[in-house]
């Protein structure tokens, strides 16, 4: 049976994170899945009908992942930082990154893609805006950076 295009999108609304194996849940939001590639334009002297590029540095955004907080997974997000957090305090040496996994899922649970970061650290964490004159959905935000896509 041949799969059409729709059947093998994959559902912005559905994807995990991992970090260092240790599974994060799902996420309502994920932003900054991008590269910028910093090419340098190099003058040629003599030559006036193209431009000359070579390769320069590369800029990974940070990955801003969003969701509603629910007990399971917010638990393990904060034994994540936790842990992240006592390696730096009590450790002589920076601690290596994790890996982090961002898996991007079809309608029925298959995996569609998923991308693989290196050197992953927690930039920022922020809880819910708690006030009890909203009836709002308590949200939580995490921030990693990362070298790259492995």
């Amino acid at each position: 049976m041949q799969l059409s295009l729709r059947d093998m999108l994959g559902l912005n609304n559905r994807f995990h994170v991992t970090i260092s194996g240790i599974d994060l849940g799902g996420w309502g939001q994920c932003k900054g899945l991008e590269v910028d590639f910093k090419n340098d334009h190099v003058d040629q002297g003599g030559v006036y009908d193209y431009q000359k590029w070579t390769p320069g540095g590369l800029n990974y955004s940070p990955i801003t992942l969003r969701r509603a907080v629910n007990p399971a997974d917010s638990a393990k997000v904060q034994q994540w930082l936790s842990s992240m957090v006592n390696s730096w305090v009590h450790s002589a040496k920076v601690p290596d990154g994790g890996t982090a996994v961002i898996t991007l899922f079809h309608s029925d649970g298959t995996p569609v893609m998923t991308w693989s970061l290196r050197s992953v650290y927690p930039s920022k964490w922020s809880g819910p805006e708690l006030d009890a004159s909203t009836a709002g959905i308590a949200m939580e935000t995490l921030q990693i950076v990362h070298e790259g896509f492995l």
